[in-house]
């Protein structure tokens, strides 16, 4: 009976040891995973801290090309004023140019019509005064 206990105890206790050096082994397994797991992830930080360190300085680089577009745009923005008032003036001369030039062409007008008076006025007083006279008009006035 002793035998069979002190057998029973030995078997408990083989059994146990079995036991205990799996849980060993599959700790060890677990602890060289996690350290896989940990230097993953250890690497995946590194990475994602670059791409973050990268995209800071993109982003500061986009920053001062968005300052200098908006000094540009400040600087066209003054130009489009100062042409837009140029524009103005200009048109304004214009405007004084073809209404002179109207009022000029309607004085030319009138001159001509002037002209074509007067000269009917000399036609008809030469022809009566040589008329009178007996002779006849040799010339007359062409419109000019």
């Amino acid at each position: 009976m002793l035998q069979m206990a002190f057998e029973k105890l030995q078997a408990d206790k083989d059994s146990t040891e079995k036991k205990l050096m799996t849980e060993l082994r599959n700790a060890k397994a677990d602890i060289d995973l996690l350290k896989s797991s940990l230097t993953s992830a250890n690497r995946e930080c590194k990475r994602l801290s670059t791409a973050v360190t990268n995209a800071t300085e993109k982003n500061q680089l986009l920053k001062n090309e968005l300052q200098e577009y908006r000094q540009d745009a400040s600087s066209y923005e003054s130009d489009i004023i100062e042409f837009t008032e140029d524009y103005s003036v200009v048109q304004n001369h214009l405007w004084t140019t073809e209404n002179e030039r109207n009022a000029l062409q309607m004085e030319s007008c009138h001159f001509s019509n002037d002209y074509i008076y007067v000269q009917q006025e000399v036609t008809v007083l030469v022809s009566e005064q040589r008329k009178s006279h007996g002779q006849v008009p040799q010339y007359s006035f062409n419109a000019i």
